[in-house]
């Protein structure tokens, strides 16, 4: 837009009609400059105060326990056994316990085992139990662990 400006302010004919137009556009790309630099400011200060909330090592955690959530499921839906021992060569015991808390406030696990109908309904259950662990810390999963595997922090 801007070189729409330049090209206007180089072009031989400028009579007073062409001086308004151009005050007018750039008045109005000096308010858009504007308006995307306070947008700029709150979406950096919002990542900021996210980045606080939800510490890396906790997202990575997050992200980890989601995924295998999610490996879980599909076992599940594939008719394969889901338990420590019939997933020990594909994700840790201390994985598999992280991915079990996170069912469980999803609400698709009872605590013996996966308890929804569809793979789409799990996916959108695990979804909702994400933001939720985004939005109140790892503690929502940590409650749901063993004492054996709580981390004091």
């Amino acid at each position: 837009m801007l070189d729409q400006v330049l090209e206007r302010l180089r072009s031989a004919q400028r009579g007073p009609d062409d001086v308004k137009a151009l005050r007018v556009e750039l008045l109005r790309l000096l308010q858009e400059r504007n308006r995307l630099a306070y947008e700029n400011a709150k979406l950096r200060q919002e990542n900021r105060q996210l980045r606080r909330r939800l510490r890396d090592g906790e997202l990575r955690r997050l992200r980890s326990a989601v995924a295998d959530a999610l490996l879980l499921g599909a076992l599940h839906f594939a008719g394969q056994y889901t338990s420590r021992r019939a997933v020990a060569g594909m994700m840790s015991e201390h994985r598999w316990w992280q991915a079990r808390a996170l069912l469980l406030p999803a609400r698709v696990h009872d605590g013996q085992r996966i308890t929804v109908g569809t793979p789409a309904d799990l996916e959108r259950a695990v979804e909702v139990a994400r933001q939720r662990v985004e939005r109140e810390g790892l503690a929502v999963l940590r409650v749901r662990l063993p004492l054996s595997r709580q981390v004091v922090r």
